[in-house]
């Protein structure tokens, strides 16, 4: 998959596409060169558009970069889903495997995140340690439907 296809697909902006990748917004991420085209255009895994559409939708959502960031390290975090899918498994991925269950991932006061998959739901989790927050109630949150987005992504 290439940006113009994530582009077509997500009707999002190429240079919001662009821009994430430009300023590394996404952990670890692997970009493959096709040198046989001209401009050597960018192909990324299907998980890796996820993550890309994802992160240019927060963008075009307004929020800032940073929390971004942070956000999207944590949900790519192999331990995040661990002990409920007794492996290391990451949101981004748990979320492309099932395909038509509804997943939505949250952000509470910009900081902790929540994660709810069908019918598995996280609770809110403190980033890098993964305690399970048991009273915490955000002042302010939002929501990043990964199902939605995976579903824009995916050929028919």
């Amino acid at each position: 998959m290439d940006l113009q296809g994530i582009a077509s697909r997500t009707r999002l902006p190429l240079r919001k596409l662009r821009y994430v990748l430009d300023h590394r917004m996404l952990p670890g991420m692997r970009v493959k060169h096709n040198a046989a085209l001209v401009g050597n255009p960018r192909w990324f895994s299907e998980l890796e558009g996820l993550a890309i559409y994802a992160a240019a939708s927060l963008l075009e959502s307004g929020v800032r970069r940073e929390v971004i960031e942070s956000f999207l390290d944590v949900l790519s975090e192999p331990v995040f889903l661990a002990h409920t899918y007794k492996r290391r498994v990451d949101a981004i991925s748990a979320t492309w495997a099932q395909h038509q269950l509804p997943s939505m991932a949250s952000l509470g006061d910009g900081i902790n995140v929540r994660l709810r998959l069908g019918g598995y739901d996280s609770g809110w989790v403190q980033p890098k340690t993964f305690v399970v927050l048991e009273n915490y109630i955000p002042r302010v949150s939002f929501e990043l439907n990964l199902g939605r987005l995976r579903d824009d992504l995916r050929v028919l």
